[in-house]
């Protein structure tokens, strides 16, 4: 369970909107089952999920944190952008989820999921070939144009997994120290 917490630590944080993980269709959270360690993590955090079955043997698994995603998708550019690669005219998150799963589930990747996972929307469009921002690096996802808002952008991502598992450490330190 340590592994999934600080993979989504920064989901978690509502500081990386989402996060969507690979895991083996078995995948348990150490001897806890996945149905229980889904629970969990349900219970005890902002967070929500998508269970997306893709392919064999894997579980594809969209974490996300309600406010943090909407406030993300809601933006004016973003919703546009969106609405010419077939989203939804009148948005709404549950509508924009559906049709992120959707394509994910079809045989073309949907590039655009840089959008739901925080990446800064100059990025994405970069990628997608929508604006003519150079290619300046990759670190995490790829960067065009400035790489400071970029940067800043992935050092919050990482700042934010530390801060949650630092946190679930002291949590687990203090409980082993009261029993």
């Amino acid at each position: 369970m340590l592994f999934l917490i600080d993979r989504i630590g920064a989901t978690i944080a509502g500081v990386k909107p989402a996060e969507l993980l690979n895991l083996p269709r078995e995948y348990n959270c150490s001897s806890i089952s996945w149905e229980n360690c889904k629970d969990c993590i349900l219970r005890n955090s902002n967070i929500k999920l998508k269970v997306i079955d893709k392919y064999k043997g894997r579980r594809h698994v969209l974490f996300y944190h309600e406010e943090s995603l909407n406030h993300v998708l809601e933006q004016e550019e973003t919703i546009d952008l969106l609405i010419e690669l077939g989203y939804p005219v009148n948005y709404t998150l549950e509508e924009y989820l559906d049709y992120l799963i959707a394509r994910l589930n079809s045989d073309e990747f949907p590039h655009e999921i840089g959008i739901f996972l925080g990446y800064p929307l100059k990025d994405v469009k970069g990628y997608l070939g929508k604006s003519n921002l150079r290619l300046i690096y990759s670190n995490g996802w790829q960067v065009y144009g400035s790489a400071h808002v970029s940067q800043r952008r992935f050092e919050s991502f990482k700042e934010a997994r530390y801060k949650v598992k630092r946190y679930l450490n002291t949590l687990l330190e203090n409980r082993l120290q009261t029993n």
